[in-house]
């Protein structure tokens, strides 16, 4: 999602789904128009399914061949082909590339203004060399919107598909006739110099409460959208076959999810509880392990021997 560069705003149903991704990486994604591709798409929650391109003929041939569109059919189609997992193994292939920053992102996108997002990235220490990156993909982008960016995914959170929708449908109409959109697009796009001039040109001197007023305050009856159909929601209904979220797995090991009831879990019995849960589709050991090694610790004094773990808040 790279419109913080060409001065406009992550649109088209970003903002519903970027803001409901694991831990702040949809606030990463759409302020530094970071890319993820394949494998990546699929851990973080935007795919339901990481199939190999090869084998894209044979699934279109199969998924031809279902007697009907129900998506639990649908969904155990599309797991006949997937990458094989090879979890265990010295060197498996799903590997998760953001792995080594997200705590890194959760930490220092979790705020609400852009300053204190930039004085996080100053000060972050354990992924400093990711750090000095974000900074530098960060002042290139449009400083106005990265605020509107910003206040957009913040507000998002707590709006159904359609307000997101009606949200997103306000600010094109405003935004089209910002200069740093005519900008971006004549400077990136046509001339291709890779060298637009924004005004205001500096984080400091966008207002957030003008942000506001200009951008979400006074909505434009115009251009408020008409829905065919009564279809809304809050979370996506196809979420269910993607992978467990971070928030998912934390609420497992805090006690807090009462499915899973109060017992305290070992890693390998968390990973076979979610292994379970989702039908040991391919790719919830890898995540549900990834999410352990980077958010818990180990109590080594349990009475049966076994260590169980804790969250690391």
């Amino acid at each position: 999602m790279p419109e913080t560069k060409i001065g406009f705003y992550t649109d088209v149903g970003g903002s519903f789904i970027l803001s409901r991704l694991d831990e702040n990486l949809g606030t990463y994604l759409a302020l530094t128009g970071a890319r993820v591709k394949g494998i990546d798409a699929f851990y973080a929650g935007f795919a339901t399914h990481y199939v190999p391109s090869e084998r894209l003929p044979i699934l279109e041939q199969r998924l031809q061949e279902l007697p009907n569109d129900n998506m639990d059919v649908v969904n155990s189609a599309i797991e006949e082909f997937v990458e094989e997992s090879s979890f265990g193994k010295s060197e498996y292939q799903h590997r998760y590339s953001l792995a080594p920053v997200l705590n890194s992102i959760k930490e220092c996108f979790k705020f609400k203004t852009m300053e204190e997002i930039i004085e996080a990235l100053n000060n972050e220490k354990d992924n400093a060399e990711w750090a000095k990156e974000t900074l530098a993909l960060l002042a290139k982008m449009s400083p106005t919107s990265l605020k509107v960016n910003l206040e957009l995914l913040h507000l998002a959170k707590n709006l159904s598909m359609k307000d997101c929708m009606n949200m997103e449908s306000q600010l094109t109409n405003k935004m089209l006739h910002n200069h740093d959109f005519v900008e971006g697009v004549f400077e990136l796009l046509v001339r291709k110099s890779n060298a637009p001039k924004w005004s205001p040109a500096t984080l400091p001197e966008v207002s957030l409460d003008q942000i506001r007023t200009q951008y979400f305050l006074n909505p434009v009856k115009e251009v408020a959208l008409e829905f065919y159909n009564d279809i809304d929601f809050m979370v996506h209904p196809y979420s269910k076959y993607t992978l467990p979220s971070e928030q998912k797995i934390r609420a497992v090991v805090t006690g807090e999810d009462p499915d899973a009831g109060d017992n305290a879990f070992s890693k390998e019995e968390l990973i076979n509880y979610f292994a379970k849960l989702y039908s040991d589709k391919v790719g919830v050991r890898e995540k549900v392990s990834d999410v352990i090694n980077r958010n818990t610790i180990k109590n080594p004094h349990d009475d049966v021997g076994i260590s169980t773990l804790s969250w690391n808040y």
